[in-house]
């Protein structure tokens, strides 16, 4: 049921996308840091099988900085 819903939900095609924008995510020049973290934060869950584990993560927040 699960893999059901995600095929439908989030078509390859939209999680390559998200992923690719998760992954190339950086701070804008007047972004907070608070505001940086929600957008990253709005970003993983538009993509909910993006596949990153938690190292991952935490290494693309903090090269995005």
């Amino acid at each position: 049921m699960e893999t059901k819903f995600l095929a439908h939900f989030f078509p390859p095609s939209k999680n390559i996308a998200a992923k690719a924008s998760i992954a190339t995510f950086v701070q804008g020049i007047d972004e907070s840091l608070c505001e940086y973290w929600e957008m990253f934060k709005v970003l993983l869950k538009k993509c909910l099988n993006h596949g990153f584990e938690v190292e991952m993560k935490v290494c693309i927040f903090c090269n995005g900085l």
